[in-house]
């Protein structure tokens, strides 16, 4: 195991742990879910300075797919903005708009990452995970989120992966799911 898959794996770890103790405790799965996107860009930054020397493109495609889902999470700018400015934030369209350039990272993300290895199975892959990914945002069903970056993961583990970038796109998976499993329970 890389140090990128144990970082990722105490991460998964810790916040498991967490939601299963609140579980325990109070009878509901509470997974600690304002933090993913933070979490998500701490592991990437970390990653970063670790790795300095083997960045790619693809590094900094999915670094900037983690920067806007971050940056369209109105929890973020909670932490910096105050009471009244906020209010004013939030009835701009800012938020939409890094939402929507997280859309279209996402897509680019895709692409690249799944072309790098093509293969017999790649248009169908990349259309799975566009027709998933685009539809989900639309209708803001997050389950077809997670399907798109559920065929990444599985293209991607078929035919030898990034490790560095597979281990992110798995925690990114587990997280969003945690988040989806919150919801239901």
């Amino acid at each position: 195991m890389i140090r990128e898959e144990r970082t990722v794996f105490l991460t998964l770890l810790t916040f498991i742990v967490y939601a299963g103790l609140q579980w325990l405790e109070k009878g509901a799965f509470l997974f600690p879910f304002p933090l993913n996107e933070v979490t998500l860009v701490v592991i990437f930054i970390y990653i970063l300075v670790v790795n300095r020397n083997a960045i790619t493109t693809i590094f900094w495609i999915y670094g900037s797919v983690l920067l806007f889902k971050l940056l369209s999470q109105q929890f973020f700018w909670t932490l910096f903005l105050s009471h009244e400015t906020l209010e004013i934030f939030f009835a701009t369209l800012w938020t939409d708009i890094f939402y929507i350039c997280y859309g279209l990272s996402f897509l680019c993300f895709s692409y690249l990452y799944l072309s790098a290895r093509k293969k017999k199975n790649f248009i169908l892959f990349f259309c799975i995970c566009v027709g998933c990914f685009i539809v989900g945002l639309v209708i803001n069903e997050a389950i077809l989120e997670l399907v798109s970056l559920f065929s990444i993961i599985v293209y991607g583990y078929r035919l030898k992966p990034n490790r560095i970038i597979q281990a992110q796109l798995v925690l990114f998976l587990v997280l969003e799911m945690g988040k989806q499993l919150m919801l239901i329970y």
